[in-house]
């Protein structure tokens, strides 16, 4: 009979085990490794029980007697590449980071709506080095504005790295300075070099005296009364359609078969009806795991109407970029805020930098302080399911329902 009093855990998480560990540790002993392949093969034939998440090609073949994983994200689409052996328990975090998330979605999509990118990049820099709040209305003598999103600190600071740079919207080359390790995180934003005038420095273009956008300008949307199609019927997919009808909108959810209605939606369908209703909807939230052919394609961005807005909070595969670069450009619909993308961080001359009206956010939607302390949670709560003897409470079913 397996027992779980005393595995051996190994904890391979580069970046957030500095606070994991020790909480893990209260209750099990447990080692750390910032990689798999970095312990000795004796201390890998050892290893039982795995705590971490993205894992290379092959990187789980190096544990021979792994029982159980548990991954402290959500994603399971590359485990198999990873060599997962059939029969292991597989646990995930999930139900972490549901509210940051969705919070996020609600955030970017106001952002397009209120159209915030471009009033960002137009008219106000917060958080520089030198903590300037600059104003499109400054006094002579001062730059009007400094290049869109430098919300984190020049210099060294990693606030930026981690907070990423909200992007701004006319479309040029994004070359805007890295603010301390932003350029680590992807999270450079796009459309800065159209400014005139000389770098500033929280990075970017700094606009030249005189060169005042208009003060007023009509482009903001209401979400009150609006159609959003969310595609997920998830935990995040749920939260999302929660927050959005609570804002007064219309939600369509989508899942894999439709049958089972989401909670608050005004309707549910399946992934195979998604064409069908893409003419009647306003706008389009993304929350799905990964598919094998994206389900947002050429058919469905121009089956949306001009004015719709689209998030993707879920995986990259999803959404074909190619297609929506293109309806970007010929402004097929108003705007995109992506927070995944099929190569991250995106390399300095991946074509997202020069598509108009894209915000590049850095993967950072799932991100909260007490992020940490809820991952280890759920492995101890999974942790206390397994020697009581019953299933554990965030078991992954690879094939259940999103």
């Amino acid at each position: 009979m397996v027992t779980w009093d005393r595995p051996e855990v190994l904890v391979a998480h580069s970046k957030m085990w500095p606070e994991l560990v020790p909480r893990i540790a209260a209750e099990i002993e447990v080692r750390q490794s910032d990689t798999i392949a970095d312990l000795d093969p004796a201390a890998r034939a050892g290893v039982e029980v795995l705590v971490g998440y993205q894992f290379p090609p092959g990187c789980l073949d190096l544990l021979p007697n792994l029982r159980w994983l548990h991954l402290t994200g959500t994603g399971t689409d590359h485990l198999a590449a990873a060599g997962l052996r059939p029969g292991t328990l597989v646990t995930n975090a999930a139900r972490v980071p549901v509210e940051a998330v969705a919070e996020y979605a609600v955030a970017g999509l106001f952002m397009l709506l209120k159209d915030l990118a471009q009033l960002t990049e137009n008219f106000s820099v917060v958080g520089t080095g030198a903590n300037h709040a600059l104003r499109g209305n400054a006094d002579p003598g001062e730059v009007t504005s400094w290049a869109a999103g430098t919300t984190g600190q020049a210099g060294g600071d990693d606030t930026a790295g981690e907070a990423g740079l909200a992007a701004g919207t006319t479309g040029h080359a994004g070359t805007t300075g890295q603010a301390g390790d932003t350029a680590a995180n992807g999270s450079r934003a796009a459309g800065t070099t159209s400014e005139t005038g000389g770098a500033a420095p929280g990075g970017g273009a700094a606009r030249a005296i005189g060169a005042r956008p208009a003060w007023y300008t009509g482009r903001a949307v209401m979400l009150d009364g609006a159609t959003v199609l969310v595609l997920g019927g998830g935990r995040i997919g749920r939260a999302v359609v929660r927050r959005l009808s609570a804002l007064g909108a219309r939600c369509i959810a989508v899942t894999r078969s439709g049958r089972t209605p989401v909670p608050l939606a005004v309707k549910t369908v399946g992934v195979s009806q998604v064409l069908d209703v893409a003419a009647e909807v306003d706008h389009v939230v993304g929350c799905l795991p990964a598919t094998d052919q994206p389900l947002v394609d050429k058919a469905v961005l121009a089956a949306l109407p001009t004015h719709a807005a689209f998030v993707n909070v879920g995986r990259a595969s999803t959404v074909d970029e190619e297609a929506l670069y293109e309806a970007l450009r010929s402004q097929q619909i108003r705007g995109a805020f992506l927070d995944v993308h099929h190569v991250e961080p995106l390399p300095d001359d991946d074509p997202a930098w020069t598509v108009p009206n894209l915000v590049i956010s850095p993967h950072r939607a799932f991100a909260f302080p007490g992020e940490p302390a809820e991952v280890a949670r759920t492995f101890l709560d999974n942790l206390a399911d397994l020697r009581a003897g019953r299933t554990p409470r965030d078991a992954v079913n690879l094939g259940e329902e999103q």
